[in-house]
């Protein structure tokens, strides 16, 4: 296994990628999404039961009384079920958030010098919780493609193909004036070209694609490995996918230049995002401002 050394840190592409764990992977977002609904569905059960007993067709005015917090009925037992529960909704919500990390932020002059070498130095770190979904959708459909077309391993073009499926790809291209239908033809032969295999391995080419979208993220400051990084990473990898593009009149500097409009975007969106999370704090009541 191969990865990126950055301050002490090595960086890795350790997840599994293989028809069992992709539909291992699914099938338990599936279930952390109806867990996620039936909690949420007994939430507002729960809350609606509260209000009409102790609400409706009660006195509302004991809500402020300590005798009534203090009497047992099933009102009450319905209120704090739904309180416990949505205590139970939130720490989920943190530990999946704890799951998708945030890329630290390291000096673009440091990542010029350092090459992938073997990861036996430093403490190891999995990348894997740093792709966007977009970008874990795309290594997925990479691996599909791969072992559609039965090759033995998942290859730059694979990853190219698996990123062109996201919306990334779609508005990288759409501003580039290609379609898919344009190069679906040439890239239909180049495939049925590679020889075929029994099984098919996601091995070092497409482990060494995604540390380079890695490289790519933390020199241009992202927060996540987006499906663009990808995208950019397999262009860069693969000179054929250069010469498709330069036969549709697109230039190395027209891609790169498309990529790096993209990269803006996310980030004034990022941006905006922060700002307006920072403003919901803003006082809203007749305060001098001044004074804050």
């Amino acid at each position: 296994m191969r990865g990126l050394l950055i301050n002490n840190i090595t960086y890795v592409f350790d997840e599994r990628v293989d028809q069992v764990a992709i539909v291992l992977k699914h099938s338990r977002n599936a279930v952390q999404k109806i867990i996620t609904g039936v909690v949420l569905g007994m939430i507002l059960v729960l809350m609606a039961i509260f209000i009409l007993q102790a609400v409706i067709f009660g006195q509302p005015g004991q809500l402020i009384g300590l005798d009534f917090w203090q009497t047992p009925q099933f009102s009450l037992f319905c209120f704090w079920s739904a309180l416990f529960l949505t205590l139970f909704l939130f720490y989920r919500v943190v530990e999946a958030k704890r799951d998708h990390g945030v890329l630290p932020k390291v000096d673009p002059a440091l990542l010029d010098g350092v090459a992938l070498t073997d990861a036996d130095q430093g403490h190891r770190q999995n990348i894997g919780r740093y792709l966007e979904n977009e970008a874990v959708t795309a290594i997925e459909e990479a691996y599909a493609t791969a072992v559609n077309f039965k090759h033995p391993e998942v290859q730059p073009l694979h990853l190219f193909i698996g990123a062109l499926t996201t919306s990334d790809a779609a508005v990288v291209f759409g501003r580039l004036g290609v379609s898919f239908e344009s190069v679906k033809d040439a890239i239909g032969r180049r495939l049925a070209g590679v020889p075929k295999a029994a099984a098919t391995t996601f091995g070092s080419q497409a482990e060494d694609l995604v540390l380079n979208a890695l490289r790519s993220a933390l020199k241009h400051r992202r927060d996540h490995i987006a499906a663009v990084e990808l995208l950019i990473a397999a262009y860069d990898a693969d000179p054929w996918i250069q010469e498709l593009l330069y036969s549709k009149k697109i230039e190395r500097q027209d891609f790169e230049n498309v990529v790096a409009w993209l990269r803006i975007s996310a980030s004034l969106a990022q941006r905006y995002r922060e700002f307006s999370r920072a403003a919901s704090h803003k006082p809203t009541g007749a305060v001098n401002r001044a004074y804050t």
